[in-house]
């Protein structure tokens, strides 16, 4: 089990309910501390803050009931936007509905006298989102700077499976946060608790009610997948339930946790996959039209592969069933993720290989949790192969991509593979190495201009990433932001010429000529940075602290190889010394050597990423590994005239 979430069963618990000091959960009710805060005491800079997100789920036997309190302060005029509320919620068939809906702005004068203004009901309104989504809407009235707003509502759901979950972390910092949870003694749901706070509260505690206070805001961290996967929340989901058989029987447990290969079965006898793995017809036909006799396995998989990425689109988005019928796909020749790749997975099968759909859920949905096996938990579906031992993964829904990538998306640890015969978990494993070799030859001062040589040479993600960016941008464009414009310091504008589309290996020749200004008479120092390529502009890594790992989109290594010509006129008085730089555990590293050869200065830069995962306590390590690379980065090479 994930070390940051814990899972334990409650089937019927009523603890006391304890109140946070300073702040008061009766509705319209302020305490002295929440009217005279000016600002966050632990995030200065926010624009409002919850004061109080509070929650309450109650159970009956013909719905579920979940009452929230909402109270907001504006701490400035950029928290404006705050006021403006939208409650969405799923209509279909009256699944989930919201009722009793109050809300009201509250201003405190400097004489503490206190203004009340509520929302009118018929300012509420109720707008249909998408499919079955819809959402109520409504605008908090005399809204400024120091404000409080409030509001409470009441949703009735009739989804006993899923209980919402309880997020105590939300956009802006919050106060103080509370959940309190009632539930039928006869029904037994398993709570999964997320968060180090969370954890450290109540890892060892068997309680209906939780609360937490000074939570900082959900804010965005570089290198991170999907941080909602580490913030603050409760999950609860019904494990089973007690009822009798026979009335002369004691009750007996009933449980609703099925097994991971009856998920697998139904899957796979679910109309939505037989309709599409059932076309033996039209795979034949196709099999026979692209020509596969004689094929190894291997290149069978690639041609198969090859013909479905580039005669299908894909609509950009993930799906774990199908929406439309086969012929529709096939006619349209574009679908949804699972579509796509489940005419793959047909032609593969029909061709005599060993292949299987496989369900991800992929970095942005977010983590699974093994012991719920549910549905709910993927949004993804790819074709999983087996040859001669070996596991290949496709995703056949971009028409650049070589069959042995994955999109980063779907670049997960391990997906469900539904086997008939044997489902399983699967662990993906590492890509192969990403690979940006940049061999530059710079040439000063002939005619006052300096000639720069490049060859660019990528592999794997840098290069499919690098071809969508020249299709999206234009080659011009793509090349401005690879080279770096810090040649020395003065004037300067390049002129490319002689520019070399890039091929299937994606090679990039290109010759570039920039003119500077040089000042003529007495003896004067100049400083260039050579890292003609860019590499690096800051530290990604600023916070303070950090307590979740740091996840790099894939394996890649980085190389930059410089030779630099001087004119006799001229002289290096200084250049960087040569340094190495490594992170523990192998992470990753990084290495500088530069050496003088007559008029040549020969200068090589590697950086390396090993892991596509480092835990939180390297944080600083990797924090300190950035801060000595960019330290490194800007060390001049200096030259005079003799």
């Amino acid at each position: 089990m994930n070390l940051r979430r814990i899972i334990f069963s409650i089937i019927l618990f009523l603890g006391p309910i304890l109140l946070m000091a300073g702040v008061s959960a009766k509705y319209g009710k302020l305490s002295k501390e929440e009217v005279e805060l000016k600002t966050c005491p632990f995030e200065p800079d926010a624009d409002a803050i919850y004061l109080l997100n509070a929650g309450e789920i109650k159970i009956t036997r013909s719905h579920v009931f979940i009452k929230k309190h909402i109270r907001i302060k504006i701490l400035s005029e950029a928290g404006l936007k705050y006021a403006d509320i939208t409650l969405p919620y799923y209509s279909k068939n009256g699944y989930e509905r919201i009722l009793n809906i109050q809300a009201q702005t509250i201003n405190v004068t400097p004489g503490n006298e206190t203004n009340v203004y509520e929302v009118d009901k018929r300012n509420i309104f109720t707008s249909h989102v998408s499919g079955d989504w819809r959402e109520k809407r409504f605008v908090f009235p005399n809204v400024r700077v120091g404000s409080i707003i409030e509001y409470e509502y009441k949703i009735v759901s009739d989804n006993f499976l899923y209980l919402n979950r309880w997020e105590f972390q939300k956009e802006l910092p919050t106060l103080y946060s509370q959940l309190k949870v009632q539930l039928p003694e006869k029904l037994d749901y398993q709570v999964l608790l997320q968060g180090h706070r969370l954890l450290k509260k109540y890892r060892d505690v068997l309680t209906n009610y939780w609360e937490l206070k000074d939570l900082p805001s959900i804010k965005g961290e570089p290198f991170l997948y999907n941080i909602h996967d580490y913030t603050e929340t409760i999950q609860f989901q019904l494990a089973g339930y007690y009822m009798k058989n026979n009335i002369s029987l004691p009750e007996e447990y009933q449980t609703l946790l099925t097994s991971w290969d009856d998920l697998a079965k139904n899957v796979m006898n679910s109309s939505d996959y037989r309709s599409y793995l059932n076309k033996t017809g039209f795979a034949s036909a196709v099999l026979n039209e692209i020509g596969i006799v004689n094929l190894s396995q291997i290149e069978k998989m690639k041609k198969i592969y090859q013909y479905v990425q580039r005669n299908f689109t894909w609509n950009g988005k993930y799906r774990r069933f199908t929406y439309h019928k086969f012929n529709e796909t096939i006619t349209n020749k574009s679908g949804y993720s699972s579509e796509i790749n489940l005419v793959l997975t047909l032609l593969l099968s029909e061709s005599g290989l060993e292949a299987c759909p496989m369900l991800i859920s992929t970095r942005s949905h977010g983590e699974y949790v093994k012991e719920y096996p549910f549905l709910s938990q993927f949004n993804h579906l790819i074709s999983y192969v087996l040859i001669d031992g070996k596991d290949f993964y496709l995703d056949a829904t971009d028409p650049l991509r070589p069959y042995y990538l994955l999109s980063k998306e779907s670049y997960v640890k391990e997906g469900f593979v539904l086997n008939k015969n044997d489902p399983h978990w699967q662990t993906i494993g590492n890509h192969p190495l990403s690979t940006a070799t940049y061999n530059v030859n710079v040439n000063y001062f002939r005619s006052d201009s300096i000639l720069v040589d490049l060859e660019m040479i990528y592999d794997g993600y840098e290069a499919l990433e690098n071809k969508q960016e020249i299709l999206t941008k234009g080659i011009n464009a793509f090349m401005h932001d690879e080279i770096r414009y810090k040649l020395i310091n003065s004037k300067q504008k390049f002129y490319p010429k002689d520019w070399q589309r890039p091929s299937d290996s994606l090679r990039i020749v290109s010759n570039l000529i920039c003119h500077t200004e040089i000042e003529n008479g007495a003896r004067i120092n100049y400083y260039m940075d050579p890292v003609v390529i860019h590499l690096i502009d800051e530290n990604p890594f600023k916070s303070n602290e950090r307590y979740f790992p740091v996840q790099f989109p894939y394996r890649n290594k980085i190389v930059i190889t410089l030779k630099l010509t001087f004119p006799d006129r001229y002289e290096i008085i200084g250049w960087p010394q040569s340094e190495r730089i490594k992170l523990p555990n192998g992470y990753g590293e990084f290495s500088y050597t530069a050496s003088k050869i007559d008029d040549f200065l020969y200068m090589q830069i590697v950086m390396k990423t090993n892991k596509t995962e480092i835990p939180p306590s390297q944080y600083e390590n990797i924090k300190s590994y950035y801060s000595m690379i960019i330290s490194k980065l800007s060390e001049a090479v200096v030259f005079s005239k003799k």
